[in-house]
């Protein structure tokens, strides 16, 4: 989990490791933040952080280590290519579900509520999505592979509109949205990476860093 402003873990969310490919638990998580890391309302953290501020209030659980470091990491901007499948506005339902096979797409926005899933058919290859407006995931939605891998898929926000998963909605893959701020609440589950400007994990919320992402 890597954001450029702020990670802030508070009110019972939970954040650890898990092995993709044996769906077994861990307790290395990485966080890092080129400003300010802050845990805390009786949170927990499965692994490390650092920031050059890290905050922990007395409440919050670390099975981990804090590291005040003045690391600078630098983003990539996201650029939109150039012959990509364009999908528009996508907006899943009430049990509707869409599939993505191997390849490359693009989308106006992203919203999924009510019970409708995205599902990622990437068992014989990755599946890449690029977003310019907004994404939501709620009300029991889902972003699910066929492969469990979730370096196969990966959603690209291009520009700065904000990423929300909430309501015990669930994704699998990896997040990259450096100029957005991602929120995961009320009791949803990531399960991958996320790269972003700032990011909130809270309300019973869980966060599950793949460690088959780790590149060290």
């Amino acid at each position: 989990m890597l954001a450029h402003t702020d990670i802030d873990l508070e009110n019972r969310s939970k954040t650890d490791s898990y092995d993709s490919q044996t769906g077994t638990y861990g307790n290395d998580a990485k966080l890092h933040s080129n400003k300010r890391v802050d845990l805390e309302d009786r949170a927990s953290l499965d692994g490390d952080a650092s920031a050059p501020t890290v905050a922990k209030s007395s409440g919050f659980a670390l099975n981990g280590v804090t590291t005040v470091s003045g690391q600078k990491v630098s983003f990539m901007p996201v650029e939109l290519p150039d012959f990509l499948d364009d999908l528009g506005a996508v907006h899943l339902s009430g049990h509707d579900m869409m599939v993505l096979t191997p390849g490359s797409y693009e989308a106006s926005s992203l919203v999924i509520e009510d019970d409708a899933v995205l599902n990622i058919d990437n068992d014989n290859g990755p599946v890449t999505l690029y977003v310019t407006g907004p994404v939501t995931l709620r009300q029991r939605a889902s972003i699910t592979s066929g492969d469990l891998n979730t370096e196969k898929f990966a959603l690209y926000i291009v520009g700065g509109d904000d990423v929300y998963v909430k309501g015990d909605a669930v994704f699998e893959g990896v997040l990259y949205a450096p100029d957005s701020q991602v929120e995961v609440n009320d009791h949803a589950q990531f399960f991958g990476s996320i790269v972003s400007h700032e990011i909130d994990i809270e309300d019973h919320a869980q966060f599950h860093y793949d460690r088959h992402l780790k590149t060290d």
